[in-house]
């Protein structure tokens, strides 16, 4: 005799099918080649292979951090000059693009551990004396002390909680969408296992923030790497990168009836 399965009161009752979206995970929110131009990202591309204006390389880091984490493409010029200046200056910008572009090359920065650790400290210390501290969000030291840090970060428990501290009372408290997404996205980077963090996007609107610096590169650019971050469903740090995973996005929010089976 045929079953009808969704009629069945030991089964799964209909009402019970339609289901919110999952509060971990940020769907459609910022997809970079639905919500940037292609003219945009083709003035980005010029902007970049534009050799003649090799003598402002520092202006091409963030742009070229951002295609190569969307699109995988990496500068080999801006490559070499973040490379140089990572291993001169130790600055926490420079560390963190070398990071995303090349992070097999990250471990020649420094001699030793001895040497590394100095450099932690020498970052750690100057965002210790911005005077807006605990909540000051200078998001690269952030990304350094989740990634290229992360055995010493892990192990500071005292200035870890400061830096959680900061990132929550920004989160919940910002009146700026690029402060927002600045945060949650050093957040993720440093607290991955904590999940607190996608109610903040209801804060804000986020239609159209992707263009919002439509023709400065370096602005736009630094504001999406921070958006790409932040939305991502998961966000993976190791030593041979930061991967960024996407589920599909649905069509619906709404779970598919199952189909009624006859046995």
């Amino acid at each position: 005799m045929p079953v009808d399965v969704v009629g069945d009161p030991s089964k799964i009752k209909v009402s019970e099918l339609v289901v919110s979206q999952k509060k971990d995970r940020i769907y459609g929110i910022f997809d970079p080649d639905r919500d940037i131009k292609p003219e945009t990202w083709e003035g980005l591309t010029d902007f970049l292979n534009d050799r003649g204006n090799l003598s402002h390389l520092e202006y091409k880091v963030i742009p070229a951090v951002f295609v190569a984490l969307v699109k995988g493409d990496v500068d080999k010029e801006v490559l070499s000059y973040v490379e140089t200046q990572a291993k001169r200056i130790k600055s926490a910008n420079y560390i963190w693009a070398l990071y995303i572009l090349s992070p097999d090359k990250v471990s020649s920065i420094f001699l030793n551990q001895n040497e590394k650790k100095e450099s932690y400290d020498d970052i750690k210390n100057i965002w210790k004396r911005q005077p807006q501290r605990p909540n000051f969000v200078d998001t690269y030291t952030h990304f350094t002390m989740g990634t290229i840090f992360s055995d010493l970060f892990n192990k500071d428990q005292e200035f870890k909680e400061d830096i959680h501290t900061g990132l929550v009372k920004t989160m919940s408290e910002t009146e700026t969408k690029f402060e927002l997404i600045k945060a949650i996205a050093a957040f993720r980077i440093c607290f991955p296992q904590d999940k607190s963090w996608p109610q903040y996007f209801d804060r804000f609107d986020w239609k159209n923030f992707a263009e919002y610096y439509e023709g400065r590169y370096e602005m736009l650019a630094d504001s999406n790497t921070f958006f790409y971050i932040a939305t991502a469903d998961k966000v993976v740090v190791s030593e041979s990168g930061l991967k960024l995973e996407f589920g599909e996005k649905p069509e619906s929010q709404e779970t598919p009836l199952p189909e009624r089976r006859k046995y």
